[in-house]
């Protein structure tokens, strides 16, 4: 379709094939660590902090943005723009 880009091979089935690739089987998953998606690990860790379990946020922050955009970011969204339109022109 005109205007829309493949974004590519994302996600747990990418990651797992190219683990794979790289000798992983789940017969030895065992020696292999996911240090990127998947289940966080819940159980508390000896010798740790205490981790938390609720955190309290104001209720006016959970409000949308402006329709117009937050003026304090808007330099960083068109800086944003400009280095991905240059890239695509340079490539």
């Amino acid at each position: 379709m005109p205007g829309i880009l493949h974004p590519g091979s994302t996600g747990v089935i990418y990651c797992s094939d190219r683990a794979m690739a790289n000798g992983f089987s789940y017969a030895d998953c065992h020696a292999w660590s996911n240090l990127g998606q998947g289940a966080p690990e819940v159980g508390p860790i000896p010798g740790a902090p205490e981790r938390p379990s609720s955190f309290r946020m104001p209720e006016d922050s959970l409000e949308y943005a402006p329709t117009t955009g937050v003026k304090g970011q808007r330099p960083f969204v068109v800086w944003n723009y400009k280095c991905v339109l240059i890239t695509r022109l340079i490539s």
